[in-house]
């Protein structure tokens, strides 16, 4: 499937057409890590993580994912081995400068809710087009890939700023586009390029 959606957005872009862009929800994480390439997962049992700590040094642990905690101030808590603001409290996730980031975000972002009372996901993509989505309960997954990227999600009430309600994630998993897609692409442009010149060396003779 993914090879196809790379297929024929090669077509549409070689063609000079606009290719429209594809979210896909998902609440299987066997389902979502098959349409990743690269991945990072953080199950928050590093070591570097302490129970209460500010946004720069909950960011820094991993460096793979920026946090803001979007209610309480500088209030990010990891605990059990699972992650919360507060724990009552929103906030934000970006995904600008990960090692799997490509362009403006990750083609994928996955986690474990494992509370959540009443919180939703307001995804900002590339391009600054936003979605919001609606959460599952706890001890669910949830997860969003991208064709046009995944740069943030903020997490609260209608991805609202808050200091209430209670949500918890673990397993936070970020990817890129996979690889066969590149190689769909690359082949189907050098094809069409290709053909583009036997047909003008043809029109020639």
């Amino acid at each position: 499937m993914q090879i196809k959606l790379a297929i024929a957005g090669a077509f549409a872009l070689l063609m000079g057409q606009q290719v429209l862009a594809v979210e896909t929800v998902h609440s299987s994480r066997t389902a979502f890590e098959d349409t990743l390439g690269a991945s990072v997962t953080d199950s928050y049992s590093n070591p570097g993580y302490g129970f209460v700590q500010n946004n720069a040094a909950m960011s820094a642990v991993l460096g793979e994912t920026d946090y803001v905690s979007t209610g309480f101030n500088n209030l990010n808590i990891v605990v059990g081995g699972r992650y919360c603001a507060g724990c009552n409290g929103s906030f934000r996730l970006l995904f600008t400068s990960t090692s799997v980031t490509e362009g403006n975000g990750v083609f994928g972002v996955g986690l474990d809710v494992f509370a959540n009372s009443g919180y939703s996901a307001l995804v900002t993509f590339g391009d600054g087009g936003t979605q919001l989505y609606a959460l599952p309960g706890g001890g669910s997954f949830w997860g969003v890939t991208s064709t046009r990227q995944v740069s943030q999600i903020d997490f609260g009430p209608g991805g609202n700023a808050a200091t209430s309600g209670y949500f918890q994630i673990d397993n936070l998993t970020i990817g890129a586009v996979p690889e066969p897609q590149t190689w769909a692409l690359l082949i189907v442009g050098f094809g069409m390029i290709g053909a583009a010149s036997r047909h003008r060396r043809l029109a020639a003779a």
